[in-house]
């Protein structure tokens, strides 16, 4: 996978032949919550995937302009319930990549809408997901150590000292369940 700069879009490329292609034309007919939209174009070897609005708000940009724990467990929250959600629309847990530039977030007074980046690739593209997902739980953790929130802090620590493989979102997926329901009780 590489990333091609651009000032309006945020452009992958990847080889054509490791595109799911049923997930392709389930984003052709369809826009579904939660995930930014894409457009895309295809050639024999190399496949190129289109997000528009990279000049938005990421949750990197949030986190440098004085993110909250509050606002960010709200951001998990949504993560959680959006990968959730996915495999009603026959998408892969594992195919969301979770690189903290890649999460953007539109953030109005009390209002919170997260969107990922879904990368419609075959099962079996660890190399690719591994850096995303490793980025965002090093991230994650970085901000709760920041704040001193411990227990949060060694919840991602733990995830990062796991490693990744095939059951790492699920792991994910549980902590971040974790955090929702201390939320809830706080």
């Amino acid at each position: 996978m590489l990333e091609i700069r651009d000032d309006q879009f945020l452009i992958l490329e990847c080889e054509t032949e490791s595109i799911e292609m049923y997930q392709m034309k389930i984003f052709y007919y369809r826009t579904i919550a939660g995930i930014k939209p894409f457009r895309f174009s295809m050639t024999e070897k190399r496949s190129y995937l289109y997000y528009p609005g990279k000049n938005k708000m990421s949750l990197v940009d949030l986190a440098e302009q004085n993110l909250s724990n509050k606002d960010l467990l709200r951001a998990l929250e949504q993560i959680r319930l959006i990968i959730r959600e996915s495999k009603n629309n026959l998408l892969y847990e594992r195919n969301f990549a979770l690189r903290p530039e890649w999460i953007y977030i539109d953030k109005r007074a009390d209002q919170m809408k997260v969107e990922l980046i879904y990368m419609p690739l075959k099962q079996g593209q660890k190399p690719i997901l591994e850096e995303t997902y490793r980025s965002f739980i090093r991230f994650v953790a970085k901000l709760f150590n920041e704040w001193n929130e411990m227990e949060y802090f060694y919840y991602f620590k733990r995830l990062d000292e796991e490693g990744y493989d095939d059951h790492s979102m699920e792991s994910l997926l549980k902590v971040l369940e974790q955090l929702s329901k201390e939320r809830i009780h706080q």
